[in-house]
């Protein structure tokens, strides 16, 4: 079986600022995704694009579709395997898939006391594509599509972002009007970052079309419905 390149871990030469801001935010997110679920199992949230799970012990390999998504896992770990390829990822490192796939999960490490929590938000490919026509900046660099699954570092920016999503939970009255705006960052920060080629792969040829019909063809397209319903027949995590 081929394992696929996975990061370096850079934990010895990252900024010590830099990795305790990744650690105060993990461990937030973790301490708030407990108090929503509270049990094992696939949590959806007030935001439709957003769900969580929650396992207390490692489980089986598991068969089904990976839709586009952003996976933050804050505790524990897990591995996807794609084919032959192997995607490990855990706190430090987060998995971004931007296309259906058909993958086997498996849970690696979970605890009773430390259970794997896992930050699982819907990546819609109109939403990207939209966002990407409106950014110029993105747009003039817009890459060919990618594998369309990969796993990248941490960065405290884009934990930062999530922390704040899951925060709305707690306010459900501001969600209408924050979330869409948080959500829109999210998906900036992921185009913006090492994975951007990735992310940009399921909106590629939606966003090519508007861009070669001129920079306003794709003003006034985002549509992100925070409280949309996102069930689908397969959903790993």
């Amino acid at each position: 079986m081929e394992t696929t390149p996975i990061p370096p871990q850079t934990s010895t030469s990252a900024p010590s600022g830099i990795e305790s801001q990744i650690e105060e935010r993990r461990a937030a997110l973790a301490e708030a995704i407990e108090r929503f679920t509270g049990r094992d199992g696939i949590h959806d949230t007030a935001i439709g694009a957003l769900r969580f799970s929650r396992l207390s012990a490692p489980s089986a390999p598991m068969g089904g579709l990976q839709e586009p998504s952003l996976c933050l896992i804050v505790q524990g770990s897990k591995q996807t395997l794609l084919g032959e390829e192997v995607y490990r990822y855990d706190a430090s490192r987060y998995l971004l898939a931007s296309v259906d796939l058909p993958i086997t999960g498996q849970v690696m490490q979970a605890t009773p006391d430390r259970p794997y929590l896992c930050f699982v938000l819907k990546l819609p490919p109109a939403d990207i594509a939209a966002l990407v026509t409106q950014a110029e900046e993105v747009a003039a660099t817009l890459p060919p599509p990618s594998r369309g699954i990969a796993v990248s570092q941490c960065d405290p920016d884009l934990m930062d972002a999530a922390l704040r999503l899951v925060r709305l939970l707690d306010a459900p009255q501001d969600i209408p009007l924050l979330a869409p705006l948080i959500l829109r960052e999210i998906h900036y920060r992921l185009l913006r970052s090492e994975q951007g080629a990735c992310c940009a792969t399921s909106a590629w040829p939606t966003a090519r079309g508007i861009a070669s019909r001129g920079p306003s063809a794709g003003c006034g397209r985002t549509s992100i419905s925070p409280c949309a319903s996102t069930a689908s027949p397969a959903r790993c995590t």
